[in-house]
């Protein structure tokens, strides 16, 4: 009997297993940048693309340093640096739209403005982005821009002889405001730029009954 077809089968099963042990190798994952380096990487990129005239003709180079704060604004809705990033991409479509006459550049530039004004209306930027899109938009009145609504999503509330505690489940930061009344012992809650749901406007309705 010939040994030749037992030799080709391990050859054939030796080949799949060392073709498997291949593909089945997991390959390294980058791991995601921070806030910080998303914002590092991009001011560097701007800085660079700023200071040659020859890239600012090219989209592709506009778009590379766009890229690293739109990952930032994406990825970390809820960091410190999400105002500044809309400011600068704000900035840098504006840039990109005088050299290519795009309006698509120009209304990415105005919609970053405008949720800069409208997430972020305490930022100390608010009033350069207030600046900046009168001058990229002007039939756009800045002004007009409200901050988005905070809902509050349920009241509860505990009612004791000496003391009524209440609490807000509420989906965003938000400011309030306090002020004693005539009568002693009340306190009046103003919440700022809120909206009810309905079940905390049932939950008013029944405190109040």
């Amino acid at each position: 009997m010939s040994c030749f077809p037992r030799v080709r089968i391990i050859a054939t099963c030796l080949g799949f297993w060392i073709l498997f042990g291949i593909l089945g190798t997991p390959f390294p994952v980058e791991s995601r940048q921070t806030d910080q380096q998303l914002l590092d990487s991009g001011n560097a990129c701007s800085t660079d693309l700023f200071a040659n005239s020859k890239k600012q003709a090219h989209r592709i180079y506009w778009k590379r340093c766009i890229e690293p704060f739109e990952h930032l604004v994406e990825w970390y809705p809820k960091s410190s640096l999400v105002d500044r990033s809309m400011f600068i991409l704000g900035g840098l479509y504006r840039g990109l739209y005088g050299f290519s006459g795009s309006t698509d550049d120009r209304d990415r530039a105005v919609s970053y403005y405008r949720r800069l004004l409208v997430d972020h209306p305490d930022s100390p930027l608010a009033d350069r982005t207030r600046s900046r899109l009168q001058a990229i938009s002007p039939d756009l009145n800045p002004d007009s821009i409200r901050p988005s609504s905070a809902v509050v999503e349920d009241i509860r509330y505990w009612a004791y002889p000496d003391y009524t505690r209440l609490v807000f489940d509420i989906d965003r930061d938000f400011e309030y405001r306090t002020s004693d009344q005539d009568d002693p012992g009340d306190v009046r809650l103003t919440l700022d730029h809120t909206t009810l749901s309905s079940q905390a406007q049932s939950r008013l309705t029944e405190m109040n009954e």
